[in-house]
């Protein structure tokens, strides 16, 4: 009930009903004389309204305060320079001039390919295959490096010993152990036919 607006007082309220009459507040009177105002702020903000639920209370107070920010702009604009524009007109105007002056160029990031580790020994010698197994001979599984260019996470417990790396042993054709460490050119196809992984080492 505090204000700066007027002054403190009490004055008799007078109603229909002579038994709701009393004293209230001036306060109180100049804002039930006047609330319609109020009420018609809420009903245009209120299907544009930049706050959410799932915002805390103060954020939502925040972006209250800027709803009732902007409309009062719009309320400037539709007295002195365009009678007819709309709020929601007003709102993507606003929009687009906010976004000429603060343009933002978005680049899409690289995907970062996959460095083969000890790439230059992955030709060279005879490789066998070593199943990581811990003390209490429990299987030691990680992901397969050949199968991670496929981003699929295939785990194995096998590794290249000579290059370190972790390598599926499949079957014929599906074998990560062969295929890394007997093709020249490292390619393999991705889940459709149009996108393809391709390093040369």
């Amino acid at each position: 009930m505090f204000n700066t607006f007027i002054p403190h007082s009490i004055k008799e309220a007078i109603s229909k009903n002579p038994k709701n009459t009393g004293f209230k507040l001036e306060s109180v009177l100049k804002y039930n004389a006047t609330m319609g105002g109020v009420d018609k702020v809420d009903q245009t903000i209120k299907p544009y309204q930049s706050r959410r639920k799932t915002l805390k209370w103060y954020k939502k107070i925040f972006f209250h305060l800027q709803d009732l920010a902007v409309f009062n702009f719009f309320v400037l604009c539709k007295k002195f320079v365009s009678p007819d524009i709309t709020y929601l007109k007003y709102l993507l105007k606003l929009k687009s001039e906010i976004f000429e002056a603060h343009q933002v160029t978005k680049t899409r990031p690289r995907r970062k390919i996959s460095q083969i580790p000890n790439k230059s020994r992955r030709m060279e010698g005879a490789h066998m295959p070593q199943k990581i197994c811990k003390d209490n001979d429990y299987v030691k599984q990680r992901k397969c490096f050949f199968c991670g260019l496929l981003k699929q996470g295939k785990v194995t417990s096998f590794i290249c010993k000579q290059c370190n790396v972790r390598l599926c042993i499949g079957s014929e054709g599906n074998n990560c152990f062969e295929k890394f460490n007997s093709l020249q050119k490292l390619s393999v196809r991705a889940t459709s036919p149009e996108q393809e992984i391709s390093n040369s080492y």
